[in-house]
């Protein structure tokens, strides 16, 4: 029995949710940092050294080089080793999640709530 106070002129319709996540293979990621990756590093450093070289004095060329480096280098090679961990990680689930067990619903159902605490 539906409720009384929820008509369907009342009833508001839930936003749409963020679109899924695309799954995209662990080879094309790879093969997309390897070919993507250096081009917008050279230009970032590019455009970065020109502005570097922009200021006043010395002592501030000096500390922006050392921001810029210091922070964005590890910055890059943690996001792209994390991206790739997270394709490699989905790719293997399967695999790890239950092994010889694939049609065991009782295997499927641990793995499910292992993955999702």
């Amino acid at each position: 029995m539906p409720d009384s106070a929820v008509t369907p002129t009342t009833q508001k319709k839930a936003p749409p949710g963020p679109p899924p996540p695309r799954d995209v293979r662990l080879s094309n990621r790879i093969r997309l940092i390897r070919n993507v990756l250096p081009v917008i590093i050279v230009l970032v450093v590019i455009a970065v050294e020109f502005g570097i070289s922009q200021l006043p004095s010395r002592q501030a060329e000096l500390t922006a080089h050392l921001l810029f480096y210091g922070l964005l280098g590890p910055l890059v090679t943690f996001f792209s080793a994390e991206w790739i961990a997270e394709g490699r990680a989905r790719a293997n689930w399967p695999n790890w999640s239950c092994g010889s067990c694939t049609r065991n619903s009782a295997c499927l159902t641990r793995a499910w709530r292992a993955c999702r605490s």
